[in-house]
């Protein structure tokens, strides 16, 4: 930008503010929707610059959902791309993590963007409930690791095969 603003307003989400967007607002404020790679569902920040721009702060006001930036778009390659070969040689077991723990009611719930921030290297798709069944993945976007939680109507525990290195540790 190369100017001195008091205030700057995004209108496409980002997953990182530019350093920029800091230096040319020093001492201003930032309305930015700011998401993780796991999903679309972003939350607006409002952020307070610092006055010599290097650093800033804020709190999230609220769920929305932009589109990314150009350069901020998920790198996803695609599910057939990470498991070609379907779940046969994969590691499975079981947890008691429910569906409603880790997805929570809606695509702007709470605990969807709090996995987000958990799991910061992974991008997640959730399937269509089909005949009492739910498949959640996790895809490592800095390998091709992934995991699947199977969900199913009426069990207490899901099953979870997974395969590489678990994308959901920092």
């Amino acid at each position: 930008m190369g100017a001195s603003y008091d205030r700057i307003i995004a209108t496409a989400g980002v997953r990182q503010v530019p350093r920029a967007w800091l230096r040319d607002a020093p001492g201003g404020v930032i309305l930015v929707p700011w998401g993780t790679h796991l999903g679309n569902g972003d939350a607006l920040v409002r952020l307070r610059v610092s006055e010599d721009g290097s650093s800033a702060e804020g709190r999230f006001l609220g769920p929305v959902e932009f589109m990314k930036v150009r350069g901020q778009r998920s790198p996803f390659a695609g599910h057939d791309v990470y498991v070609p070969d379907g779940v046969a040689g994969a590691a499975r077991s079981t947890t008691a993590v429910t569906e409603e723990q880790l997805l929570g009611g809606d695509r702007f719930a709470a605990q969807r963007f709090a996995v987000g921030l958990m799991v910061r290297n992974c991008y997640q798709q959730v399937a269509d409930r089909r005949g009492g069944a739910r498949p959640v993945w996790f895809y490592g976007l800095t390998d091709r690791s992934w995991a699947c939680f199977m969900f199913q109507e009426g069990r207490a525990e899901a099953v979870v095969w997974q395969f590489g290195v678990q994308c959901w540790r920092r």
